[in-house]
């Protein structure tokens, strides 16, 4: 039926996701690419093979164990300026990997989780890249 009134929506949970993070010795940076552990919940710095969950928002350090702790990333589509060894014009629409949590490539390999896609190409080596937080090619 057409509306006949203002209808806010209604939003889901908001912009930001948070998971727990694995235990002791686990310290993730504010800017760092965040991994889920297959078959868990649990987050880390990105290792080769992780879901991706997003950037962190905040550093987080668990250098002591504290079981509560809990790392806030992006849940939705987004856009940043990240380095990018080899990215050219040609480029665009390419999906683009990490190794870890700061390492990006354009390559697959069987050491490296999908993040997302080349959506501009800025210069040498530098391009805007589209993030899918939750996307798995695992």
């Amino acid at each position: 039926m057409a509306l006949s009134q203002n209808t806010p929506a209604k939003l889901d949970i908001g912009d930001f996701e948070e998971f727990n993070i694995v235990g002791s010795g686990c310290v993730i940076y504010e800017g760092a690419a965040v991994g889920l552990i297959t078959g868990t919940k649990l987050a880390r710095p990105l290792n080769a093979r992780d879901q991706f969950a997003g950037h962190a928002q905040f550093k987080v350090d668990n250098t002591l164990g504290v079981s509560t702790k809990r790392v806030q990333t992006r849940r939705k589509f987004y856009q940043q300026q990240v380095s990018v060894p080899s990215v050219a014009v040609t480029s665009i629409d390419g999906a683009v990997y990490m190794s870890d949590d700061g390492t990006y490539t354009l390559t697959e390999t069987a050491e490296t989780t999908l993040v997302g896609k080349v959506v501009r190409y800025v210069s040498s080596g530098v391009a805007i890249v589209e993030f899918e937080p939750l996307i798995s090619n695992l």
